[in-house]
């Protein structure tokens, strides 16, 4: 009998509709995709809604966030590798009700090779969707971040890619250079009636009481205001830091004992809790990643505004308050 009929998460929803599969998708490692999707997996599942994680992560984080009822034989090499459909194979249980996984096993990174080779390597797991479709609401796929076939065939297989970037500047170079390129290198896609999914930015890990992340965060949205399939979310997803800097910082002081009678024994140090007051100050909140002065001798980048940022981020060269000049190189 198929796993699936037997898992809570096949039970009918309440109204039909066809299956959505998101990608959560960067070229760049640490920004926290597989963060999001075992959130998003989890809340959903939470929601009611029938969710089935897949794991392209050569190192298989996802597969291990949430405790299995049913580990199956198999994962994501038997499902793209040797094209398995059976899904008791491929799909393990997790011990949350709507929510499966499938889990990465592919430790020595051969799928990328195998895909790279095979006539229908960037669509195989498109072509695989059906056989999940009837027994899912959400597919969430994570992966690997950075350039791959594997990568590729995520978005060609999506109906949404969302795709989280940390308020750095770093961080906004390599998703210009790396995640918006490739969207636009799979574009010829189209003319197999492949319409690519919109790419929603996620802005990940805000500090609040830093102006670069506020400052780079509107620069993104400057960056991608009149692109067309492209949005930057409005939610923020604060930085764990968060946390501990909104507390007040306490110092531990040593404070003598009252006076106490001259053939009396040596007073003891009391040892109190003291709370001090901090000023945060805006050169005291600069990330490191903006440098005061940078080594081609722009202006301080704390002091450029979202939409110099935003044209700096593009790769155009410009006067702090004036007109652009011109294309620089990236450093």
């Amino acid at each position: 009998m198929n796993a699936l009929t037997e898992a809570p998460s096949a039970r009918p929803t309440a109204c039909e509709q066809s299956m959505r599969v998101l990608a959560i998708i960067s070229t760049k490692g640490g920004v926290g995709k597989t963060t999001t999707a075992a959130n998003l997996g989890g809340f959903m599942a939470d929601a009611g809604l029938r969710v089935l994680l897949v794991d392209l992560d050569v190192q298989p984080t996802l597969s291990s966030y949430f405790t299995l009822a049913r580990r199956a034989e198999g994962g994501i090499y038997e499902l793209l590798g040797s094209n398995e459909q059976r899904a008791e194979r491929v799909i393990s249980r997790t011990a949350i009700p709507n929510l499966d996984v499938v889990i990465s096993n592919d430790d020595r990174g051969q799928l990328n090779t195998l895909l790279l080779h095979a006539p229908d390597g960037r669509l195989r797991l498109r072509n695989l969707l059906r056989v999940f479709e009837p027994h899912y609401d959400v597919l969430l796929i994570d992966t690997q971040g950075a350039r791959s076939v594997l990568l590729e065939m995520a978005v060609l297989a999506s109906t949404d890619v969302l795709s989280p970037v940390t308020p750095e500047v770093l961080a906004a170079r390599e998703l210009r250079r790396g995640t918006f390129a490739l969207i636009e290198d799979i574009s010829p896609y189209r003319r197999l009636g492949i319409e690519l999914p919109p790419l929603q930015l996620l802005i990940n890990r805000v500090h609040p009481v830093s102006s670069n992340a506020r400052m780079i965060a509107a620069a993104l949205r400057e960056l991608t205001e009149d692109e067309v399939g492209l949005q930057v979310l409005s939610t923020d997803i604060p930085a764990i830091e968060a946390y501990p800097r909104a507390a007040i910082p306490v110092c531990l002081c040593i404070v003598s004992s009252p006076a106490a009678p001259p053939d009396a024994s040596p007073p003891q140090p009391l040892k109190r809790f003291v709370r001090l007051p901090v000023s945060f100050s805006r050169a005291g909140n600069r990330d490191l990643s903006l440098p005061s002065k940078t080594r081609n001798g722009d202006p301080s980048m704390a002091d450029l505004t979202s939409q110099e940022l935003a044209a700096k981020l593009r790769g155009e060269r410009f006067k702090p308050g004036g007109p652009e000049v011109g294309k620089a190189s990236d450093p």
